[in-house]
């Protein structure tokens, strides 16, 4: 019995409508195959065979089911068309679409619909789009939109940051997931062309090499040069590109199958290399990741460039905080240090109730020495001066000052007036011990101190000024009683220390 397919087929080949209708389905850009519903008929057009790899005589002798075993072997899933032909004789009034994905990459949009002739369901037309394209360029624009915000996220981590450390790993480790690669790391030059790695990304089983020295055997002047001019190299295999021997063994030791070199640049300076490496096997790098490199590569390079003039800038402010709080002759604290630091421990040791003794120290008649030796050798005099102070501000907390010209102070927290004297009558020996000529003294051959000490328990009803008042007293007194001596000063009103 004919199908009725065939019949409407064999009317209307005598007609002038089914030649229109050959030459419109043949002069489509997708594939077209129709089949009635006994299988007996099919119709289709030349991109139908195109598509599928076959030839007009194989599929006019049998189109079914070798026809679905042929068109299976080129898929991914073999087992796809099967399952959504058996779905479209189920569901036979509908209209269904699938996307089949082949072996060599292709990617077919599959559209079964149903064909009636007088309200019955006669057969089925299916239409096979390549949009092989369509799907790579929808996957091109989604990694392109994840590239820029994940770029956006990068660089705004950057810029939020002044700590190059902290810029550095935040670069190598969002560079890694975004090319999901094994192995990035950010290598940094010395003035001699070796290096480190200054920070690295590493995937799990991959060899870490992070504060490993490395030696680059191939690295020479000439690449040098070519880096300085913005020269990127991406390899594809190590095995089967161009590279010298001595790379190939360099990188396989590394374990890296796949590398891209991009430099990192501040004016004709090369800062370092920002590297990316494909070690489980080969990795052809797209032009979207390079590009995405180089523009990293080239933000790093100014957030390099900032953090280091943060840095030298706070290294000046520190050189310029300490030449504003340490004496340049004898590199002790200046009076300015010393005023501050006695406020913050009187305040300190006032919420404590613990003592706070202060030594003042005056060189016996330095005019003396200066007129007889020079005012340089009167310099070296209280630099050795200073030098035995020092000594003797054993604790982290004790301070030594120059108070000005020839006199020293010596700030000592948390001790009592008993213990700011034994501190005293060491400084005396230890200078003894020391013998700096001074013919001209008249207390001793030697150079000689006159120490005056203060003692007091901070309260508030005194102030720091009452403690430098009590110092000052007692070196006053220790220079009237004849010099050469220490004193303790105890006559302001002020509780036992």
């Amino acid at each position: 019995m004919q199908s009725k397919l065939f019949e409407l087929i064999k009317i209307k080949k005598n007609t002038v409508i089914f030649p229109l209708l050959q030459g419109a389905i043949d002069a489509a850009d997708f594939g077209v195959f129709i089949l009635d519903n006994e299988k007996k008929t099919c119709i289709y057009n030349p991109k139908f065979l195109e598509l599928w790899n076959l030839s007009k005589n194989s599929l006019e002798k049998n189109f079914t089911p070798w026809l679905l075993r042929k068109l299976s072997h080129n898929l991914k899933h073999p087992l796809q068309l099967i399952t959504f032909i058996q779905k479209t004789l189920k569901q036979s009034d509908t209209t269904l679409k699938e996307l089949l994905y082949f072996k060599n990459g292709q990617v077919i949009e599959m559209q079964a619909t149903p064909i009636y002739f007088r309200e019955q369901n006669i057969g089925n037309s299916w239409s096979f789009q390549d949009i092989t394209q369509w799907i790579k360029a929808e996957e091109e624009l989604r990694y392109k939109t994840e590239r820029e915000q994940l770029t956006r996220g990068i660089l705004k981590r950057i810029r939020q940051s002044l700590d190059l450390s902290q810029i550095l790993q935040t670069t190598v480790t969002e560079v890694q997931n975004l090319l999901q690669t094994d192995w990035v790391l950010l290598y940094e030059f010395n003035p001699d062309w070796s290096g480190q790695i200054a920070v690295e990304a590493v995937s799990e089983g991959w060899k870490e090499i992070l504060g490993m020295p490395i030696y680059d055997p191939c690295f020479t002047a000439f690449y040098i040069q070519q880096y300085r001019q913005g020269r990127i190299h991406a390899v594809t295999d190590i095995y089967q590109g161009d590279l010298a021997p001595c790379y190939v063994e360099f990188l396989s030791q590394l374990q890296i199958r796949a590398n891209l070199a991009i430099p990192i640049l501040q004016g004709d300076r090369l800062w370092g290399l920002l590297l990316a490496h494909h070690c489980q096997d080969a990795r052809e790098w797209q032009p979207s990741e390079i590009q995405l490199l180089k523009d990293l590569a080239d933000q790093v390079a100014i957030a390099i460039q900032q953090a280091e003039l943060v840095q030298k800038l706070q290294q000046a402010n520190q050189q310029l905080q300490h030449l504003a709080a340490i004496d340049d002759l004898t590199q002790l604290a200046n009076r300015r240090s010393f005023d501050e630091y006695l406020h913050r421990e009187w305040l300190r040791l006032q919420r404590h109730h613990k003592p706070l003794s202060l030594i003042l120290a005056d060189v016996d008649y330095f005019k003396r020495y200066n007129d007889t030796y020079g005012h340089p050798a009167g310099d070296d005099c209280l630099q050795e001066v200073a030098k035995i102070l020092q000594q003797m501000a054993r604790r982290s907390a004790d301070l030594v000052a120059r108070y000005g010209g020839e006199e020293f102070a010596l700030i000592l927290p948390n001790t009592n007036s008993h213990g700011a004297m034994q501190v005293a009558h060491q400084i005396q020996f230890h200078l003894q011990q020391r013998k700096l000529k001074h013919p001209d003294s008249d207390v001793s051959d030697c150079v000689t101190l006159s120490l005056g000490v203060g003692s007091m328990i901070p309260t508030s009803q005194f102030s720091p000024e009452d403690l430098i008042t009590l110092a000052d007293q007692a070196l006053y007194h220790a220079k009237k009683e004849g010099r050469d001596r220490i004193a303790l000063e105890s006559s302001l009103p002020y509780p036992n220390a």
